[in-house]
Order: C-alpha cells, then sequence, then structure tokens
C-alpha cells in the first residue's frame, strides 16, 4: 500500500542524538492537546505505533509525521520559531518540508537496510534468553523480534501482512543511555521483503529515534 510520509527538518541546527528527548519533551509540552505529538492520554500511555517521530537526520533535527501524523505537524510547524532545550532558547531560522507517497508492505524481491540509529528491540523476557543463548540461538531471537517489530508497525499503520516475511539480521550489540540506564541495542543491518520508507523507525522507542532505518 502506500502511505503518506512527512518531514519537518530544522536544517540550521546541530545535535546530537541524545538531544532527541529534550526536543520531544519540548515539542510535547508546548502541544500538549495533539495526543499524536506524546502518545499519553492524561497520565496513560497510548500503545500504539508513534505517527510522529522524533529523529537526527544527518545531524539536523527532524519531525517525521505518517498519515493523521502529518495533518498536526502541518498545524504546528508555523508556530515552531523557537526551542527551549535545557534551559537554552535556541532560535530556528532556516525550515525544510518534505512531503512523500510512499510504499509501504509486502515486496517480491528482498531488500537491505541499515539501522542509522541503534535497534532497541530486547524486553525483560528475551532480554534474559538472548544473554543466555548461542550464537545461531541469538540470531533465530533477533529474527523473530524483527518480524514481531514489522507485523506491529503494519498493524499500527493498518496493513495486513498477506505473505511469509524472509528476514536476515547482521548486527552487533551496542549499549544506550535510555532515561538514564544503560541498555542494550543493536547496529548493523537486515535484509526482508518488505519495503519501509526512509528515517521510519522499527523496534521500541521509535518515537524518540531509535531503530530508524534507511534503504541501501
Amino acid at each position: 500500500m502506500k502511505i503518506d510520509v512527512f518531514k519537518l527538518l530544522f536544517s540550521d541546527l546541530h545535535l546530537e542524538p541524545r538531544k532527541i528527548p529534550k526536543i520531544r519533551g519540548y515539542i510535547a509540552n508546548r502541544f500538549k492537546e495533539y495526543d499524536i505529538l506524546h502518545n499519553h492520554d492524561d497520565n496513560k500511555y497510548l500503545y500504539r505505533y508513534p505517527l510522529v517521530q522524533y529523529k537526527i537526520v544527518n545531524e539536523a533535527p527532524a519531525l517525521i509525521g505518517i498519515s493523521e501524523g502529518i495533518r498536526v505537524l502541518e498545524t504546528i510547524e508555523n508556530e515552531i520559531r523557537t526551542m527551549s532545550l535545557d534551559g537554552e532558547k535556541i532560535e530556528l531560522y532556516e525550515k525544510q518540508m518534505y512531503f512523500n507517497v510512499e510504499q509501504f508492505g509486502c515486496a517480491d524481491e528482498l531488500l537491505r537496510y541499515n539501522f542509522i540509529s541503534p535497534w532497541m528491540c530486547l524486553n525483560e523476557k528475551n532480554y534474559k534468553i538472548y544473554l543466555n543463548s548461542s550464537d545461531e540461538e541469538k540470531k533465530k531471537l533477533l529474527n523473530k523480534i524483527l518480524i514481531g517489530n514489522i507485523l506491529s508497525m503494519s498493524k499500527g499503520l493498518g496493513y495486513t501482512v498477506d505473505k511469509e516475511l524472509k528476514t536476515y539480521v547482521e548486527v552487533t550489540p551496542c549499549q544506550i543511555n535510555f532515561k538514564n540506564k544503560t541498555m542494550l541495542g543493536f547496529k548493523g543491518h537486515f535484509i526482508i521483503n518488505f519495503k519501509i520508507p526512509d528515517y521510519l523507525g522499527i523496534g521500541k522507542s521509535v518515537s524518540r529515534g531509535f531503530g530508524m532505518v534507511k534503504i541501501c
């Protein structure tokens, strides 16, 4: 199927990926009325695939909107002229906006993607399984998790996966500092017979920039 994807890039601002939660916090607090920006209803977390995702793309902060998320970004875009990060007010002089209609879903061929930000995919249960597995078992587990990530993403975007997914994950572990905790993530690439638009995230905490992919 085809999905609409909108990228709002603050191209005159250069930040490190660790600043993404600050950007997300600023935008979410400033525009609290739009739950799609923060995925909370009062104090309750809304479990759904994020339709607005916060990224660092080529060192510049970016907001990625998908489907309904686009309308929200178009509504607030003109009001974002400054950001306050760590108590510092930052003027935003240059914004770039890109709108694309992208293919999403099962493909007839195998496609290769790079993780351009760490893939965070382990929960408490499968983290323990991963640690106690052989190298071969770890690969099988990560392939299984990747398929689960794709199925969850597809469900959130209203797409039904109607064919067997074939995957090959080639990643190495890395440490992630997440909410002041050290967690295990992965860098590398994967191959799958599925089309994913560039810069969308898969796995856990994709709204905070994790699991961002790009076809290669």
